[in-house]
C-alpha cells in the first residue's frame, strides 16, 4: 500500500532544491569538458600545420609552376591555412637559417609570392605560426595568442648510387647491365598413392 501512496508536497520541493543546487555544478563541468576539447582541437590543428609547412617548404623539386618549393612562400602559407582552418591564424613567418634559429639570413616578406633566396646545402626553412584562442562563452576574457614553429632542412640535391658498393654515379657515366636471373631448380615430386606420401 505504500507503493501507491502518493508522496507528500514536501518531497517534490526538496528534489527540486536538490536539483537547483547541483545544476550549476553540472552545467560548469560540462562547459569545462566542452572547452578544453575546443582547445585541444586548436593546439593539435596549429601544430600539424606548422609541421606540414615546414614539410612543404624542404621538398625537393619545384611545384607546377617551375618555382622551388622553398621560395614558395604563398604555398607554404596556403598549405599552413589548409591544415589550420579550425584556428584562427594570426600570423604565418618563414625564415631561412644555417641550422638554428641565432643564424636567420632571409625571411619571406608577408606581402610577398616567392622569395630570391638561394639556399645551400644544410640550410633550414623556419616556420611561425601564430593561431589566436578565446573561450565561447566568457566575453570578458581576452585572447590568447599561442606560437608553433618548426623548421626542416631543404633537399636540394640527391645523389643516387648506381654502381652497387664501389661508388656513386651522378651523370655521364655508363649504367651497368642488370644482373642475369638465376633459375630456380626444378622441385623433385614425391611419389603417393592415396594419401600416403614417402
Amino acid at each position: 500500500m505504500r507503493r501507491f501512496t502518493p508522496k507528500p508536497p514536501r518531497a517534490y520541493g526538496q528534489s527540486l532544491l536538490e536539483f537547483a543546487l547541483i545544476l550549476p555544478i553540472l552545467l560548469l563541468i560540462t562547459y569545462g569538458i566542452i572547452e578544453f576539447g575546443r582547445a585541444m582541437f586548436v593546439y593539435t590543428a596549429a601544430n600539424t600545420a606548422v609541421r606540414e609547412a615546414s614539410r612543404y617548404a624542404a621538398a625537393a623539386g619545384n611545384n607546377d609552376e617551375g618555382i622551388p618549393y622553398y621560395q614558395d612562400c604563398k604555398g607554404i602559407r596556403e598549405t599552413a591555412q589548409h591544415f589550420a582552418f579550425f584556428a584562427r591564424v594570426q600570423d604565418i613567418k618563414i625564415e631561412y637559417d644555417k641550422g638554428s634559429p641565432d643564424s636567420t639570413f632571409a625571411e619571406c616578406p608577408p606581402d610577398t609570392d616567392r622569395s630570391n633566396v638561394v639556399l645551400e646545402a644544410g640550410d633550414r626553412v623556419h616556420v611561425t605560426l601564430t593561431v589566436a584562442y578565446k573561450p565561447l562563452f566568457l566575453f570578458n576574457t581576452n585572447r590568447v595568442d599561442f606560437t608553433f614553429d618548426s623548421a626542416h632542412t631543404v633537399v636540394k640535391n640527391v645523389v643516387l648510387n648506381t654502381t652497387g658498393s664501389g661508388g656513386s654515379t651522378t651523370g655521364g657515366g655508363s649504367t651497368p647491365p642488370p644482373p642475369t636471373p638465376t633459375p630456380a631448380p626444378t622441385p623433385t615430386p614425391t611419389p603417393c598413392i592415396g594419401f600416403f606420401c614417402w
